[in-house]
Order: C-alpha cells, then sequence, then structure tokens
C-alpha cells in the first residue's frame, strides 16, 4: 500500500481525486462561484489521462480563473477523503492575490439541449474565518483544515 493517505487500500478501487489550487495572501483566498449555484469553490477538477496531480491543479487553475502557475511551484497543502466518491487534493500558491475582477473562466459545461456555460461565473477574495459563508459545509471544514496547516506553520510549508 502507498504512504499517500487517499489511496485506496490494496485490491480496492481507486476513488477519483480532484486537484485544486488555493490561491492566498495568507489571510485571504480566491473563491469561484459555481455558476447557478449558491456555493463558492476553489478551482479544482479531476486529471487527464497522465497527468500529475500538480499539473491537473495548475491546469484547472488557469482554465478556471485565467492564472498561469508552474506546477513545479505548487505546494501540496492538504490530501485525503472529500466526498463518498471523490479524493480531493490541494496545492497552495501563495502570494499577491489578483483582481478577482480580472479573472475569467474558460471551462465551459455543456448540458444537451442548453447553451454553454462556464464552471464559474464570478471570482472574490475571502479571508479565511468567512470561508463557511460561502463555500459548502464539506469544502468549508476541508479547506480549514488545510488552512490550519498553513497558519500553525507561520506560513511556511
Amino acid at each position: 500500500m502507498s504512504g499517500d493517505p487517499a489511496a485506496a487500500p490494496e485490491g480496492a478501487a481507486a476513488k477519483p481525486r480532484s486537484c485544486g489550487t488555493v490561491v492566498t495572501d495568507g489571510r485571504r483566498l480566491i473563491l469561484g462561484h459555481a455558476t447557478g449555484g449558491r456555493h463558492w469553490d476553489v478551482p479544482k477538477g479531476l486529471p487527464e489521462v497522465g497527468e500529475t496531480d500538480a499539473g491537473t491543479a495548475a491546469r484547472e487553475l488557469f482554465e478556471e480563473t485565467g492564472i498561469r502557475a508552474d506546477p513545479k511551484l505548487l505546494v501540496p497543502l492538504r490530501s485525503g477523503p472529500y466526498l463518498p466518491k471523490k479524493d480531493l487534493a490541494l496545492f497552495l500558491l501563495r502570494g499577491p492575490l489578483p483582481d478577482p475582477g480580472s479573472l475569467r473562466c474558460s471551462s465551459m459545461v455543456e448540458i444537451p439541449g442548453r447553451t454553454p456555460f462556464p464552471e464559474l461565473d464570478a471570482f472574490q477574495a475571502v479571508e479565511f474565518g468567512r470561508i463557511g459563508e460561502f463555500a459548502t459545509e464539506r469544502m468549508a471544514a476541508f479547506l480549514a483544515e488545510a488552512l490550519k496547516l498553513l497558519t500553525e506553520n507561520g506560513g511556511a510549508l
């Protein structure tokens, strides 16, 4: 068995793992609004064939916000169970936050019979303590654990 806490036990089918990026200045992070929904989320998605977790996180970050990041510069933040049928791996991109109004999602949702629409339709910089007001309960809890690691290390991971 792998040392990866999100790896499936031997003989069990692996759960899909969504990979995302926490873009932060150390006190706020960028969240995107899920088009047509109530909640806000970090840019994330499933890997393409042969893609690393960091590569997936960097690609999804670009597709969903327009922010470019070198996968080698993304810092692993937290990986583990997220939903009953999906795991989540989060990476950190730390620095000055972009203007949320300048961010654009190019990743489109295509539903038969409907006009394609962007996965995320708005962005904002949210203070760590206010994430629960915007994200789903599960995402807020996952982010709280991830950000706890960040703040316990004085921001140095």
